[in-house]
C-alpha cells in the first residue's frame, strides 16, 4: 500500500480543525453538567454528540477519498490537539495552585 501524502494531509487538516470543537464541547458539557440537577444525562448527551460528530466527519473524509490515509491523518490531528489541550489544562491548574 502506497502512502498518499495528499490524503494524509487532508485528514490531518480535518483532525486539526474538528478536534478543538470536540474539546470545546467537552468544556461546555462539563460546565453545564456541574450546574445541572441531572449531570449524568448532560454528560452522556454531550459525549454522544461529540463522539458522533468526530466519527461522522472522520468517516466521511475517509469514505470520500477511498483509502485509509485520511483516517490516519485525522487520528494524528486529534492526538496533537488532545496533547495540547491536556498540557494547557495542566499549566492552568499549576498556575492556579500557586
Amino acid at each position: 500500500m502506497a502512502l498518499h501524502w495528499e490524503s494524509l494531509l487532508l485528514g490531518l487538516a480535518a483532525g486539526l480543525l474538528v478536534s478543538p470543537v470536540f474539546f470545546l464541547g467537552l468544556k461546555w458539557g462539563m460546565h453545564v453538567a456541574l450546574r445541572s440537577s441531572k449531570p449524568m444525562a448532560v454528560i452522556l448527551f454531550s459525549a454522544i454528540c461529540r463522539i458522533s460528530l468526530l466519527i461522522w466527519i472522520g468517516y466521511g473524509i475517509t469514505a470520500h477519498v477511498g483509502n485509509v490515509w485520511p483516517a490516519v491523518g485525522y487520528a494524528v490531528g486529534f492526538l496533537l490537539i488532545r496533547t495540547w489541550a491536556i498540557q494547557s489544562v495542566r499549566v492552568a491548574v499549576a498556575q492556579d495552585s500557586r
